[in-house]
């Protein structure tokens, strides 16, 4: 009776390590198809309060300070093809702290500021600047 309870458990651990490697298997290649499917951007798309204020692109290497009324500012910095905040005088800095983006639809948000840069696959509608 002992012998048929531990081939139940080993049979029922057996199946419980296989479910995880499955689960592991499909959680890996949704995200290497995420990560490494996306396509290359052309324009970052700046926004402040949900408008489009400009488009600078990605071929041309530029740093820009978007700077509001009340004196919240942001630097944007295009190079080599990518784009970044690499200042802001936001008091959580998540969006300094924020990796660079290059692939369409990757976004960097600076919520105190409303701010957000989004990367596009070519100008949407907005004469570009830079």
């Amino acid at each position: 009776m002992e012998e048929k309870k531990n081939f139940k458990q080993n049979k029922k651990i057996r199946n419980d390590i296989f479910l995880v490697i499955i689960i592991f298997a499909i959680s890996l290649a949704i995200f290497s198809i995420f990560k490494f499917s996306g396509k290359k951007g052309e324009v970052a798309e700046v926004s402040v309060d949900g408008k489009v204020i400009a488009s600078y692109s990605l071929a041309k290497d530029t740093t820009v300070t978007i700077s509001e009324k009340s004196g919240q500012e942001n630097r944007l910095v295009i190079e080599n093809g990518f784009a970044k905040i690499d200042y802001a005088t936001c008091p959580d800095k998540i969006c300094q702290k924020h990796k660079k983006i290059s692939k369409t639809n990757e976004t960097i948000v600076c919520l105190p500021h409303k701010l957000v840069v989004k990367i596009v696959s070519e100008k949407q509608g907005v004469d570009m600047v830079g």
